[in-house]
């Protein structure tokens, strides 16, 4: 066994390397699918429980997001950087929801 590792050891090291390289790619590459679906949940959540459900909302968003993850994200994120990805989430959908309501304020105002 000894002798193996001491024969293909480096191998062994730069095939592990590759994979976590591999890996690493598929996430960053799923990334953005990711943040869109958090969005779209982030906005069901408050459409379902309103304001000031803040802890609610949070745990929803999570039991709805993680069934739904790519097996290889769900591998390699904690539950920190899960609660991260999230508020990103809710700071872009609070921008959309900002854009949506100029519009509608927009919209009401008759032109000239």
């Amino acid at each position: 066994m000894i002798g193996i590792l001491k024969e293909y050891g480096l191998l062994i090291l730069v095939m592990l390397l590759a994979l976590i390289g591999l890996i690493f790619l598929y996430n960053y590459r799923k990334k953005p699918f990711v943040k869109q679906m958090i969005v779209s949940l982030v906005d069901e959540a408050e459409r379902l429980l309103g304001d000031g459900t803040g802890p609610i909302k949070l745990a929803t968003v999570i039991q709805w997001l993680y069934p739904k993850l790519p097996t290889g994200i769900k591998m390699l994120i904690s539950e920190k950087r899960l609660i991260k990805w999230i508020e990103e989430g809710l700071k872009e959908a609070k921008k959309l929801w900002e854009a949506i309501k100029k519009k509608k304020e927009q919209e009401k105002i008759p032109a000239d």
